[in-house]
């Protein structure tokens, strides 16, 4: 009776609604059990002729509508004291809105008159504002004239308050010089990537001095800056060539500052670092797939310097121990890498395609780590995509093949592209060239190019 009750009263149209439809299913729930127990109680009996009359075990198979029912029950009757609270907080809400809207004008009332008193006193200040004799250029100059600041009275039914405006600020040209300077700090502070540059740019140089200024030129082969910017790197941040060894080397923070999750951003199209450990564990192994020695550079959080300024600050991923170039060089001859022939014949590719046009802007690093893809673009102009290849003999694809390459990877299809074939040649003692199969590190080789072929 309770329940009717108070649904009687209720003017939620959605309770009401709610209400109808779990009555339904308790209704379903009801015929559902005698449904069941019709059948446990005279119809199973009479197909097995057997009686249960005597025996309690079809008691068992009523567990489950029970429990059933249970569950329902429970569950309406939690719905309707949900109900019931959120009608009382409603209810209780808008009393407690009209006793705030009454507190509030009785205070308005109350202040009107000090209001109206500034008001008074504002007016009988700018009237002996208006009285005052005005001064003269030979008269004193050291006195000045002190002005109230102008006020606006709004009056309204309910309220009436005092609104001061302010003059106007000019700026000038050193507030327009703070203006930029702040704005140009919101620029750098937003896009974290251009810290990962400025590190970079500073190891670079500082490895380019050490090879500049050391003591052993010619003796254990050449010595040079193999991959430096994001035209050329793949996984890497920069690498070295010294002699028969090549140097993949990853610029990071020191342990302490990457556990409190401070890290560089590697990618311009991200504004979180990646997991540090996952991102080290990927490049190790890759190192160690191409036959590199994968190293950190630690830089200061900073003033991204190295930590080690005097020496290489070069530390292996693998022994933690500090790696200096010249005691690793050998004097065996070893096969160049996948990655190491395809970053010469993009660094040649590249190298081409500026002196052919100016204003192209090459990327690498954007691939998903396709190390034979070079990325190209122009002012104006959508991206394309140049894939290399080292081959033996150079050929011209067909339609098919053409169509099979575009779609060897989602990222190059839908754009133009263009393919470049790279024979790898060493001078024979006939006195010409001959293709070569299994280049060596340190040993120069003519590049033989043919153009680019357009996949369209």
């Amino acid at each position: 009776m309770r329940i009717r009750h108070f649904l009687r009263r209720s003017r939620h149209r959605a309770w009401r609604i709610h209400w109808r439809v779990s009555l339904i299913i308790v209704l379903l729930i009801a015929i559902t059990i005698g449904c069941c127990l019709y059948y446990f109680n005279v119809i199973l009996p009479h197909n097995l002729k057997y009686s249960y009359s005597d025996d309690w075990d079809f008691l068992y198979y009523l567990i489950l509508p029970m429990v059933i029912c249970m569950g329902i029950a429970l569950k309406l009757y939690s719905h309707l004291l949900d109900k019931q609270m959120e009608i009382d907080s409603i209810k209780h809400k808008k009393e407690w809105e009209k006793i705030r809207e009454k507190h509030e004008v009785s205070g308005i009332r109350k202040d009107a008159s000090r209001l109206e008193n500034i008001v008074i006193e504002l007016q009988e200040q700018k009237s002996k504002k208006e009285q005052m004799p005005i001064f003269h250029e030979d008269q004193d100059q050291n006195q000045q004239e002190i002005t109230p600041i102008p006020h606006k009275v709004i009056y309204t039914e309910t309220e009436q308050t005092i609104v001061s405006v302010p003059k106007p600020i000019r700026k000038t040209k050193r507030q327009s010089k703070n203006t930029r300077a702040i704005y140009r700090e919101y620029i750098n502070r937003e896009n974290p990537y251009n810290k990962f540059l400025k590190a970079r740019k500073a190891a670079v140089i500082h490895i380019q001095t050490l090879l500049d200024n050391r003591l052993t030129k010619g003796l254990l082969g050449d010595a040079y800056l193999f991959t430096t910017d994001e035209s050329d790197t793949l996984f890497e941040d920069f690498s070295i060539v010294y002699g028969n060894q090549v140097i993949a080397v990853q610029i990071t923070y020191p342990e302490p500052y990457l556990l409190k999750g401070q890290s560089f951003i590697r990618n311009p199209h991200l504004n979180k670092p990646a997991e540090w450990k996952w991102e080290r564990e990927l490049f190790t192994d890759l190192c160690l797939q191409n036959k590199l020695i994968p190293c950190l550079y630690e830089v200061d959080p900073i003033t991204l310097q190295p930590i080690d300024a005097k020496g290489w600050n070069l530390r292996s991923v693998l022994t933690e121990e500090s790696i200096i170039p010249p005691r690793l060089v050998t004097a065996e001859l070893t096969d160049m890498s996948e990655w190491e022939l395809q970053t010469q014949m993009i660094q040649f590719v590249r190298e081409y395609q500026q002196q052919e046009e100016e204003g192209l802007i090459f990327n690498r690093n954007s691939s998903f780590w396709k190390g034979n893809i070079l990325w190209m673009r122009k002012k104006g102009r959508k991206e394309e995509w140049i894939m290399v290849k080292r081959v033996n003999k150079f050929t011209i694809l067909t339609d098919k093949q053409k169509e099979r390459l575009r779609y060897s990877d989602f990222s190059l299809n839908k754009r133009k592209g263009y393919l470049a074939q790279i024979i790898y040649k060493k001078e024979n003692t006939r006195g010409g060239f001959s293709p070569v199969d299994h280049p060596k590190r340190g040993v120069n080789y003519e590049m033989e190019f043919s153009g680019l072929q357009e996949i369209k």
